[in-house]
């Protein structure tokens, strides 16, 4: 079934203009526009194609008759793990044991928002049962696993879930702290009074991460208005706890909803997305991706991006002004992001790909999340691949997952990332279809059946060569051993890993596209490709025609 959203906002777009000039620290990253301006982060091509979603016979009633299909780079395939029981499911996270956890937040009636476990137990890529782990939470939105226990980010309170006989249910609960929720319109409640309150958070969700290296954890808390002065300080805001909730602080503010949070695992910086205010029309403010620092303002409700202040001619957001001095010294620390991309596309998780099953452009790329697109400039309900060093610079977006909507319909909105232990990624959809979708990687080496097993170490020229579109290189390995092979250019610069990995004794080929390890498409020229094992390196050289 495909669902018509209606398009909602303004058609009038406000461009945003600064007052006064403002200085700003050097920026972290190489700077491509000055404070106060702001561009969309360049975008790479991934060749997306249209392939159709697997879906098991026993999720067919769930689903509909309707073929799904969804566009993703080429040998990527993609099925439905999960979708039986799934009411607005949400961010996920896998437990000890490899299963799947996600966080079930629409389920009917109050107090009803559950963590189901998804377990597969026959690996075969389909869930096998759902199973409510846990359950009477009032908008669960996040949770995360640590050191035997699962916490969950509910509206009003981070709470930690213990397994006590240890048969993968949640027996007990414990308040780790508590969490601006509109119940804060309240005074006078007494001590644990849970009634819910009558008026709902603009931005009711929370989203929780563990910093395991520095033993804290972070939440974020989104914004009560589109744009207004919060009166609470930890609304708009990053939090920070010790693990048993105490030194509670705001680590950073000025974030309107920071839906999407997680740490770089080289640097162990954390990065948010953050999602843009209403209603300046449909291609301002631009969606951001953010590395979140101690101390640091991200503009809201003054400025967005780099230091662009909001219109507040727009009708709403003349409460706001006058900015004061200690405004301005605010908006002026404002950092660089990493990323800009367009506006109405509402980006939730973000994910850093760690795993080895994907091809090596991705091993440290961030996929980030955009649920929304009924009233972007841009076609949106996607995935995205985010390129970038590990400190944000040079970064690329790339279309990575699309097809779950268009003008013509919508048939999921993607909300939460996880990746499992051999590097599968699934993706979470909470509307139209409630479902958990489960993304392959084509084989990245293939070793072929050639008795008798190779006597020594071999490295064949490249077939095409020279080559246009892709070209095939072939290797063979006497003994099971380390291989990397890479791409460099005429200047020795490595431009492509291709494998880097333990493989088996035989014969092995694998595909280049032309492509470096940030999706672009190099230029014509030589390039050496070296196969490099304990045992010694072998080279080659190769020549690329466009």
């Amino acid at each position: 079934m495909r669902r018509t959203i209606p398009k909602t906002g303004r058609s009038r777009q406000a461009v945003a203009a600064l007052c006064l000039l403002l200085a700003a620290a050097p920026p972290a990253v190489p700077q491509t526009y000055a404070p106060g301006s702001f561009e969309l982060t360049p975008t790479v091509d991934l060749d997306l194609q249209p392939i159709p979603v697997h879906i098991p016979p026993r999720f067919q009633a769930s689903l509909g008759d309707e073929p799904l299909t969804l566009n993703l780079p080429p040998g990527f395939t993609a099925r439905v793990f999960a979708a039986d029981g799934l009411f607005g499911p949400r961010l996920m996270a896998f437990g000890p044991t490899g299963v799947l956890h996600v966080a079930n937040m629409r389920v009917p009636g109050e107090n009803r928002g559950q963590i189901v476990a998804l377990p597969d137990h026959d690996k075969d890529g389909i869930a096998d049962e759902r199973l409510v782990v846990a359950n009477g939470f009032r908008r669960i939105h996040s949770l995360a696993f640590f050191r035997g226990a699962l916490y969950a980010a509910d509206n009003h309170q981070l709470v930690r879930l213990i397994d006590e006989n240890g048969d993968g249910f949640y027996e007990s609960r414990h308040l780790v702290a508590p969490l601006p929720s509109a119940d804060d319109i309240y005074e006078g409640r007494k001590p644990g009074d849970e009634t819910p309150a009558l008026v709902e958070d603009i931005h009711p969700t929370r989203t929780l991460v563990f910093d395991e290296h520095n033993e804290k954890i972070y939440v974020s808390v989104g914004s009560t208005c589109d744009l207004c002065r919060e009166r609470n300080p930890e609304r708009a805001a990053v939090l920070q706890f010790d693990l048993d909730g105490n030194n509670r602080r705001v680590f950073a503010s000025g974030l309107r909803n920071a839906a999407g949070l997680a740490l770089h695992p080289q640097t162990n910086e954390l990065w948010a997305t953050v999602n843009g205010h209403d209603r300046e029309g449909r291609s301002l403010p631009p969606e951001t991706v953010y590395i979140i620092r101690d101390g640091g303002f991200y503009g809201f409700p003054f400025a967005y991006a780099w230091q662009s202040l909001v219109d507040f001619s727009v009708p709403g957001y003349s409460a706001v002004p006058p900015l004061t001095p200690d405004d301005l010294d605010l908006i002026a620390t404002m950092p660089r992001p990493v990323a800009l991309a367009p506006a109405r596309l509402a980006p939730m998780a973000i994910h850093f790909y760690t795993g080895q099953r994907f091809p090596p452009r991705y091993r440290g790329a961030a996929f980030v999340v955009f649920r929304a697109g009924h009233n972007a400039a841009v076609p949106g309900w996607k995935v995205v691949a985010l390129f970038s060093g590990h400190d944000g610079a040079d970064a690329h977006l790339a279309d990575f997952l699309t097809g779950l909507g268009s003008a013509q319909g919508v048939w999921g909105t993607p909300v939460g990332l996880a990746e499992d232990a051999e590097g599968h990624l699934y993706v979470s959809t909470d509307f139209v279809h409630n479902a958990v979708l489960r993304i392959e990687a084509p084989p990245r080496a293939t070793a072929v059946a050639h008795p008798p097993l190779p006597a020594d170490y071999a490295l064949a020229q490249n077939r095409p060569n020279p080559f246009n579109a892709q070209t095939a290189i072939a290797y063979r390995l006497p003994v099971a051993t380390d291989v990397r092979l890479s791409i460099y250019n005429a200047r020795g610069q490595v431009v492509r890993q291709l494998i880097d990995a333990h493989a088996p004794t035989g014969y092995h080929e694998v595909i280049w596209d032309g492509r470096d390890d940030r999706g672009r498409v190099l230029a014509s020229g030589l390039y050496f490709y070296r196969l490099q094992t304990p045992q010694g390196v072998l080279t080659r050289r190769l020549v690329l025609l466009k």
